[in-house]
């Protein structure tokens, strides 16, 4: 899909470039239990990534406004 994707690259690199795959990996790699529990956990949003652990914040019913977003951002500064 994007030719930057096609490397090995760090956690910050991926970030940089929006390389969805990395992300899909790293949350294959945490998995579904773990990753809805730690989702619940942190409030992000309506909290609900569904089944599938790999594209719940693309495709899934994880849901979050604007203001809920901003005030997430907040807590982690």
């Amino acid at each position: 899909l994007f030719p930057e994707w096609e490397k090995d690259m760090t956690l910050g690199d991926a970030m940089k470039a929006s390389a969805i795959p990395v992300y899909q990996d790293l949350a294959r790699r945490i998995g579904l239990e773990l990753m809805s529990k730690e989702v619940k956990r942190v409030g992000y949003g309506n909290a609900d990534i569904g089944t599938q652990v790999d594209n719940f914040w693309l495709v899934g019913p994880l849901k979050i406004t604007p203001q809920q977003e901003a005030q997430f951002a907040y807590k982690l500064a």
